[in-house]
This record gives structure tokens, sequence and C-alpha cells, in this order.
């Protein structure tokens, strides 16, 4: 969803920090769980009700998803298990930042948001495991109309807005999670039509 011209300009915004980590051979894992750490760290002040410290934590927590991959490409380190070991972080985060904003707005009685919360945790976790289901097939899912990077960016940038922008943020988060899940559906029953599974 976020226009590719956006992505290269923060690409190479963060281009010298990444080129610092890569000199210097920082271990793409220790950033996946550096990026995790953050990410927890800003759902606390979420909490917290330190609504823009952490969206900052959650933004810069997600930047830490271009560092870890960035970094295993340049120096030889990218694995298996450090793909599997980052997005299993990944998910744990995201469901830490969920439960944070539903702690927020239950505890100031928005249940109606709660609920919504609710439906763009599971949007987001389907969203995953709809890929990755389909990859397992040996079907490649890479569409979708929101992503994890955009669902950091909404909500981070949300929580600047203090209730009114994180309630926005979530609403569009939730409806466009939940359709990304089901475009890669249809994508994969279209693929599988039209390249069915050899019978044994």
């Amino acid at each position: 969803m976020l226009p590719d011209p956006v992505k290269d300009w923060y690409v190479n915004l963060v281009g010298p920090v990444t080129r610092f980590l890569v000199k210097h051979r920082i271990h793409p894992n220790l950033l996946s769980i550096v990026g995790f750490v953050i990410s927890a760290l800003g759902a606390v002040f979420i909490f917290g009700n330190s609504l823009v410290t952490g969206g900052v934590l959650i933004l810069i927590g997600g930047t830490f998803d271009i560092f870890d991959g960035s970094v295993a490409r340049a120096t030889g380190r990218n694995s298996p298990f450090g793909a599997f070991f980052d997005s299993t972080l990944d998910r744990f985060s995201e469901i830490i930042i969920y439960l944070s904003l539903l702690y927020w707005f239950v505890t100031r009685g928005d249940m109606v948001t709660g609920y919504v919360i609710l439906v763009a945790m599971g949007g987001a976790l389907m969203v995953s495991y709809t890929r990755a289901r389909a990859e397992a097939l040996g079907f490649t899912c890479l569409v979708g109309f929101l992503q994890r990077p955009e669902r950091v960016v909404f909500i981070g940038f949300g929580a600047f807005f203090d209730k009114v922008g994180l309630i926005i943020a979530i609403y569009i988060v939730a409806v466009l999670s939940v359709f990304t899940a089901l475009q890669r559906v249809f994508h994969v029953y279209s693929l599988s039509r039209h390249n069915p599974p050899e019978q044994s």
C-alpha cells in the first residue's frame, strides 16, 4: 500500500545505519531481538498512557525489519532459521502491541474499538498465516494490500494524534488486514486452479 518511492526514501534515509551494522557484522538475529524489545517497550508506554512515545517506539521497532533483512543479505547470514525467527518475533510484537491498545481503550470504556482491535489483530495474524501456508504448499503469495510495514506505520503514526488518530488507524488496519487475508485466499485459489498439485 505504501508507494515504492516512499519505501525507497525511507530505506535510503536509514541507509547509513544499515551500512554501520553491516560494517561491524552485527548478527541479524540480534537485530530482530532488539526490534522486538523496542516494539514491546512501545506497548508498555501505551499501557502507561504515553501514546506518542509508544508510537515512536513502534515505528523504530518496525524499522529493525529493514536492518535485520538488509544485514542478513549483505553479510551472507540469511538462513531459514533467521527468517523463521524474525517472523515469529514480528508476530509476538504485533500481539503485544494490539493487547496494549485493547487495554488502553477498554479501560476507558470504549468496548467497540476494543472489538475492532481484536479484528485487527486477527486479520494481521491471518495475513501472515495465509502467506506462510501458501508457501508451504509451494505457491508464491506476495500479494496484499496491507502488510506488516503498513500496519506498523498506521498504528505508529496514529498514536501521534491521540485517541482519534488511533481509532482511525485501528479501523483502517482492521478492515484492510481482513481484506488482504481474503486477497491471498483468492490468489492461492486462482493459482491452484491453474496449477493443480500432481497426483501420485
